[in-house]
């Protein structure tokens, strides 16, 4: 089978959605499947094939889109400069797809609902499109606008509404609608008007071999001694919630300092960060890493893991340290709940508390015995849970059937 993967989003990129799409190409090649990749580029300015001469520079587009940005309806986006980019680059996007000829495909698995409603505007008929939705940039957007340094215009109703329209039409196209979290099906039929029975929920999967494989590679960070070290692999967003993390560290500062904490990543909320760090006077205890690729090496050196998102689906950082038998804390954002069984796998605390949070680090810290039995637990759990096996034959199954109508 020729398989597309397919997304809008950069690739590669930081975040969830590229190593899950690499990781599902992998193993779908292993079964036998001919599988290529397909993404933006160059900082956003393309869209390309990786790994082949396939490139369309969006550029090249806008001429030959002029006459249709022309008419009333792109008109209108004018009253919103941010909602027309948007829509001029999602117009490039799909045009790009229909020179980069994606009908001689068998199926096209996408992974974000602009790309979906993109392709089944240029696909042929008897391509199946099936689409994974990681999140929802409806629910992101509200989100971020909470935030102090949101740059839109809160009352612009171009903004609200369209991300919503967009999500629900790409929702309503494609022909096999998947959530890895009922959290996220919920989002899609309350907050994108799209009828309950168009959603399945199919939970990730990941390679347990492949990454019990890196956890034994070497990396240049060593962890301090005589500190036990909790781990935050997140990228730098307001969505993620590090300054709850971090004033949960300055409160437990105050009670010991027997502990030390990596955050692994980057994005756009570095800066604020460190200072906020710094104001805490947190220096000593906690370092920001930057983007890694050796997360699995430094969740070996763990022991605690923690996820303060103010929502999240199903993240695939929290799906590692279970498998690398790690406790973790999360918050009960989004679908994270539905992944870690509180007092069971580890700790819950409730989405912005940074008192609970604080609290449950310092339990953790110290009780070696619950650290090792929410490890062991979450571990086994995760081993029956997140099966890159069972994930593939269910996708399979879909593709086959599809394919026979």
């Amino acid at each position: 089978m020729k398989i597309l993967l397919a997304t809008y989003w950069l690739l590669p990129h930081q975040g969830g959605v590229w190593p899950f799409m690499e990781k599902m190409r992998s193993s779908l090649e292993q079964l036998g499947h001919e599988v290529e990749v397909l993404g933006s580029g160059d900082n956003g300015s393309s869209v390309y094939v990786l790994n082949q001469q396939r490139k369309i520079r969006k550029a090249d587009l806008l001429p030959l889109l002029q006459a249709k940005l022309n008419t009333p309806y792109y008109a209108s986006m004018h009253k919103d400069s941010w909602v027309y980019n948007v829509e001029v680059d999602r117009l490039c996007y799909e045009l790009a797809l229909a020179y980069l000829d994606i009908n001689h495909y068998d199926v096209i698995h996408s992974h974000d609902l602009i790309s979906t409603y993109a392709i089944s505007r240029v696909r042929k008929r008897n391509v199946p499109v099936i689409t994974t939705i990681h999140g929802s940039i409806t629910r992101e957007v509200r989100l971020t606008s909470e935030s102090p340094n949101f740059a839109l215009d809160k009352n612009s109703k171009l903004i609200w509404d369209y991300y919503p329209m967009i999500e629900h039409l790409g929702a309503m196209v494609s022909h096999y609608p998947m959530t890895p979290s009922q959290w996220m099906k919920d989002i899609m039929v309350n907050e994108c008007s799209v009828a309950p029975d168009r959603i399945t929920v199919v939970p990730y999967g990941y390679d347990i071999h492949d990454l019990e494989r890196k956890m034994l590679l070497p990396t240049p960070i060593q962890r301090p001694q005589n500190k036990k070290v909790m781990i935050t692999p997140a990228r730098l967003t307001q969505v993620k919630g590090i300054h709850v993390l971090l004033k949960a560290l300055h409160k437990l500062k105050s009670v010991r300092d027997d502990w030390h904490c990596w955050i692994v990543g980057d994005g756009e909320l570095r800066e604020v960060l460190e200072k906020q760090m710094h104001d805490y006077g947190l220096q000593q205890q906690v370092q920001f890493l930057g983007f890694r690729d050796d997360v699995p090496a430094l969740l070996a050196q763990s022991d605690i893991f923690v996820l303060p998102s103010i929502h999240d689906n199903q993240p695939l950082s929290v799906i590692e340290a279970q498998l690398a038998g790690k406790p973790v804390i999360v918050s009960s954002g989004g679908g994270l709940p539905e992944m870690v069984s509180h007092l069971q796998h580890g700790m819950v605390f409730p989405t912005g508390n940074s008192d609970v949070l604080a609290d449950q680090m310092n339990i953790l810290l110290e009780h070696e015995e619950l650290r090792r039995l929410w490890g062991h637990n979450g571990k086994e759990w995760g081993s029956s849970n997140w099966s890159m096996d069972l994930m593939n034959s269910r996708f399979i199954n879909v593709y086959n059937a599809l394919l026979k109508h």
